[in-house]
């Protein structure tokens, strides 16, 4: 069977219904389905349970990162009432701010040359090229993007009580429809980033934004800003990120670890029914060797 075309190859409906495809007997065919059914089922479970270390992983990265930043570090330390519902109590030594006292918002056009950026719930803000699943079309101009220096603050408005905000580590451009603000204390931005993004945080966002329902709710700039906050001293700070950066990087080498194994089964798998099908292996021979 062949392909014709000069400028545009294809087959055509004559070559497609005339193809020779080689079939096995009948009771082969039964052996090889039961054999992919079963070998298949065994894979399909391994990946099934690295998923669940994944999930896993993720709900401890999330509650190590939301207990440093809104409880701190040290089990002793004394502790007052937020009177913030949400939060309860934080320690005595940490002062209440208001995020409009840490940031205020720009919109900075005209730089259609930088990269794309995007918001990502699980990484925050990177960069657009630097992931493959995006769907998301970029227009042809992007003059109307706006400008985004390291260290400014990105909140996606329709998924922010999702948590799709972050802290910029690279210049470059993102969607007008979202917000952006710069920072006023720079020496916080790694903190913040935290703190802002922790499980915790991201559901005072859900009390904060507003719509008819769920898919069409949005955080205003002027409601997030007023949202309070619990900050310890700078000092404390850089303590916490280093503790957490230390854990959160045992948590991303055992997901990355997981991922690795789903892709390697997830190849196996596709190996496996390819050779069985096309007659590479004697699956008769395999199950009559597993039965004796």
């Amino acid at each position: 069977m062949s392909a014709t075309g000069l400028t545009r190859v294809g087959l055509g409906q004559y070559e497609l219904d005339n193809a020779l495809i080689p079939v096995p007997p009948h009771d082969e065919q039964e052996a090889i389905a039961d054999f992919l059914n079963h070998e298949t089922a065994k894979m399909d479970a391994l990946v099934a349970e690295q998923r669940r270390l994944m999930a896993l992983l993720k709900e401890k990265r999330q509650a190590v990162i939301s207990h440093a930043v809104t409880k701190g570090l040290s089990p002793d330390v004394p502790m007052k009432p937020s009177g913030v519902t949400w939060l309860g109590d934080v320690p005595a030594h940490w002062r209440p701010t208001r995020l409009r006292a840490l940031f205020r918002q720009v919109k900075r056009q005209g730089y259609p040359s930088e990269p794309v950026l995007s918001v990502y719930r699980d990484y925050g803000v990177i960069l657009k090229s630097s992931r493959d699943d995006n769907n998301n079309k970029t227009p042809v101009d992007l003059d109307s993007y706006q400008l985004v220096e390291p260290g400014d603050l990105v909140i996606n408005k329709m998924k922010a009580w999702q948590g799709s905000l972050g802290i910029a580590t690279h210049r470059g451009i993102t969607s007008p429809d979202y917000a952006t603000f710069s920072p006023l204390h720079v020496e916080m931005e790694g903190f913040l980033h935290l703190l802002l993004r922790c499980k915790v945080v991201v559901s005072a966002y859900r009390g904060l934004s507003t719509g008819i329902r769920e898919a069409q709710w949005r955080i205003e700039p002027g409601a997030f800003l007023g949202l309070q906050v619990f900050l310890p001293p700078v000092h404390e700070q850089r303590a916490i990120l280093e503790a957490t950066g230390e854990k959160i990087a045992r948590y991303e080498a055992l997901t990355t670890a997981a991922e690795e194994s789903i892709a390697i089964l997830q190849e196996r798998r596709v190996a496996l029914i390819s050779a069985a099908v096309t007659g590479q292996i004697d699956v008769r021979r395999l199950a009559a060797a597993e039965a004796a």
